[in-house]
């Protein structure tokens, strides 16, 4: 889980970054803003209105691809695939492994895998 919260972190910094290059600096806290707010919303594990599988995987899947495209525009395309390959493997992998989530009330449900 360590490994996907430095993924979600990174996206944010790539987005900022790519932000930074294309559009000055109203993009570059505009897009990790935004990519921010809906994973928040969504995809956090303590989110008040957490989307269920496939829709949370959807989310996720527009934020890991955002940053990955963002990495092929900043000329990195290594960087690009290697994000991708991990990004993607977290995702996978907390389906797997994830073993409770927090319903936001102080109680939690089994995730089943």
């Amino acid at each position: 889980m360590t490994i996907r919260f430095v993924c979600e972190l990174a996206a944010l910094g790539v987005l900022g970054w790519w932000g930074k290059h294309t559009g000055g600096v109203a993009l570059a806290i505009a897009l990790p803003v935004m990519a921010g707010a809906l994973w928040g919303a969504w995809v956090a594990p303590k989110a008040k209105r957490r989307l269920g599988d496939p829709a949370r995987f959807a989310v996720e899947s527009i934020v890991w691809s955002s940053a990955i495209i963002a990495l092929v525009l900043l000329g990195q395309p290594l960087a690009a695939a290697g994000f991708g390959i991990a990004a993607f493997a977290t995702a996978l992998g907390a389906r797997r492994f994830e073993a409770e989530v927090s319903n936001g009330d102080g109680s939690s449900r089994s995730h089943s895998a």
